[in-house]
């Protein structure tokens, strides 16, 4: 959520949306024509059509084919916030409030584990909210790592850090803003990778089951376009992970600079940050005074949260790749029955 309010320069921009949207886009439009000309992988076939072609035709395919990877790449870089969205796991309708449950519940425990290990708490930090606050986990890896880089301000500083970092963001160096910029270009285009990889194999195995061609071209393209689409979502939450560690760090050093943009003096003391900005956020929320705010006691341990999910073994990425092999060798066998 914290990306919707990411700017980026003119020139960063170009580059960036030629090197991680538009070049995809272009392999991705050309081996889909390259599968679709081939009935498959016949890449000779694929050849042959083109080779049979008439020089204007060539022409327009090749015009075509150019358009049709502007087009998509125009709604991969309009889309990206969606994408993200998808893939931290803000799923809707009734059978994504099973997978919810589970991813959570899973995620849940994989951190109490990673806490449970001395040497490995570092790790959980910065993959994970705090155990304590159960109703930030999401049930994705990607979703955990900026969950956790959005709790960081609230639980230091009393910030709800989606209403205070577009105000943030304003007032951060351009060196700052390069930096993060970089980092979400990055993770933007593993995701991007990702979505145009699962295509690419659905359209793939769904052309090798319209011509009923060989089992052996099914599985490849399936399974190939699942593992890459793995590996591009791997790439992406290794720059999460940066950005995550980014959008810390601007808290941390310009936060003072956004209360003097706001005509106030900094706070002398943590516990008055933490009263500054719990009212601050107050009035920008509500509309309520600064000056008349009630703050919530802080005496007492909080209830404990009542544990309400499946118990289910299996990570989320196990019922990926057994969904993927169960689709796959049904594909396999119904080629084998024609």
């Amino acid at each position: 959520m914290l990306g919707a309010f990411l700017g980026q320069t003119p020139g960063l921009l170009d580059r960036r949306f030629l090197l991680h949207v538009l070049l995809p886009s272009v392999g991705f439009c050309l081996s889909v024509s390259v599968v679709l000309a081939g009935s498959g992988l016949n890449i000779g076939q694929a050849l042959r059509t083109w080779e049979g072609m008439a020089g204007s035709a060539r022409a327009l395919a090749g015009l075509a084919l150019l358009l049709a990877a502007g087009l998509l790449a125009s709604a991969l870089s309009s889309c990206r916030m969606a994408i993200c969205r998808l893939f931290e796991g803000y799923w809707t309708g009734f059978a994504a409030g099973a997978a919810l449950r589970h991813g959570v519940a899973w995620h849940r425990r994989r951190c109490d584990a990673l806490h449970r290990v001395p040497a490995s708490r570092d790790a959980a930090l910065s993959r994970y909210p705090l155990p304590t606050r159960p109703e930030d986990f999401r049930p994705t890896r990607l979703g955990n790592v900026l969950s956790s880089a959005e709790q960081y301000p609230q639980v230091r500083y009393s910030m709800d850090a989606v209403l205070i970092w577009p105000r943030v963001y304003q007032v951060l160096p351009d060196r700052m803003t390069a930096t993060l910029a970089a980092a979400r270009a990055d993770l933007d285009a593993g995701l991007g990778l990702s979505v145009l990889c699962l295509l690419f194999g659905a359209v793939g195995a769904t052309e090798v089951l319209w011509e009923q061609g060989p089992w052996s071209w099914f599985l490849l393209l399936w399974w190939g376009g699942c593992f890459t689409a793995h590996l591009a979502y791997r790439s992406a939450l290794a720059g999460a992970h940066m950005y995550a560690q980014h959008v810390r760090v601007a808290f941390d050093l310009h936060r003072y600079d956004l209360i003097r943009q706001l005509g106030d003096e900094p706070p002398s003391s943590p516990e008055e940050e933490r009263d500054y900005w719990y009212r601050l956020c107050q009035f920008w929320h509500r509309g309520i005074p600064r000056d008349h705010i009630q703050l919530p006691a802080t005496s007492g341990s909080p209830a404990p949260v009542p544990d309400h999910t499946l118990r289910i073994p299996l990570p989320v990425s196990g019922c990926f790749w057994t969904l993927t092999t169960a689709l796959g060798v049904a594909g396999a066998v119904s080629l084998g029955l024609y």
